[in-house]
Formats: C-alpha cells, sequence, structure tokens
C-alpha cells in the first residue's frame, strides 16, 4: 500500500478545470481517491500537507507582502493561493517552488483542502478526522520564514 508521488500528481490532474465550480471540479479527483485503499486517502493528506507546507516560506509570501503598504498578509490567501499552485500540477508546483518569485497572487483553490475529507466520507461513510504530518496554516514552517 505505498502511495508513490507519481499517485498523488495522477489524483491532481483528474482535476476537471473545464468546470466552473470547485465541487465539480474536484468530483473526478476525489472519486478516484474514494477508490483507492483507506490508507492512500491519509497519504494524499500528508503528501498534500507536505507541498504546502514547502511552499510556506517568506520568500513565496513577497508577492503578497509587497503588495501591502504595511506588508501584511492574510494567512487564509495565501493558503489558498498555495492550494492554487499545487492544483495547477507538478511541473508548475516545482517550478513555483524554486522560483519564489513566480508565486502567483490571484488565483486561489480552496477547494483541494477537501479532497481527503470527501474521499474519505465517500468511501466509510464516516468523517474523515485527521491532522496530517505537516501544517499546512500559514508561518507553520518556521524554517521558511526565518
Amino acid at each position: 500500500g505505498i502511495f508513490s508521488k507519481e499517485q498523488f500528481w495522477e489524483i491532481i490532474n483528474q482535476l476537471d478545470w473545464s468546470k466552473k465550480q470547485a465541487p465539480e471540479i474536484i468530483a473526478p479527483a476525489v472519486k478516484l481517491l474514494s477508490e483507492m485503499p483507506v490508507t492512500n486517502i491519509y497519504l494524499f493528506a500528508d503528501k498534500l500537507s507536505e507541498k504546502l507546507y514547502q511552499l510556506d516560506t517568506k520568500e513565496h509570501a513577497k508577492v503578497f507582502t509587497d503588495a501591502e503598504p504595511d506588508g501584511f498578509l492574510s494567512g487564509d490567501d495565501f493558503l489558498y493561493a498555495r492550494c492554487a499552485v499545487v492544483a495547477e500540477g507538478k511541473e508548475y508546483f516545482e517550478r513555483v517552488l524554486s522560483h519564489p518569485n513566480e508565486m502567483p497572487r490571484d488565483i486561489t483553490f480552496e477547494a483541494l483542502l477537501n479532497m481527503a475529507d470527501y474521499a474519505y466520507e465517500r468511501k466509510t461513510g464516516e468523517a474523515f478526522n485527521y491532522q496530517p504530518t505537516f501544517s499546512c496554516e500559514t508561518q507553520s514552517n518556521q524554517q521558511g520564514w526565518q
């Protein structure tokens, strides 16, 4: 039951950007995830949390803080923007990860955070009460904010 990086991105690649509403965009990805073993749902949540954590740096937040006179950063806005970077797929994620100045300021995709919950509920009929390995809350990555 090993859940590979490739499987993670395979699920992300199921996002249907021809749709307008978030629940419809994530539906095919949630379906694929819900058809996998329950372990994979936990591992997907872990991998997602890790990617969001990797993007949680002062450098990646600069496009937001530089645009504000007082350098204010909305933790939620930055989190949802980080979600959008992951939702765009592996190549885009890796590019933005290594080039923080390419962090987008105007795209968000909060729905990514619900995918594991929906997949788990669909599979088991129960709520997904799980704290992934990494916190995705803004400024959790202390090293990234030094």
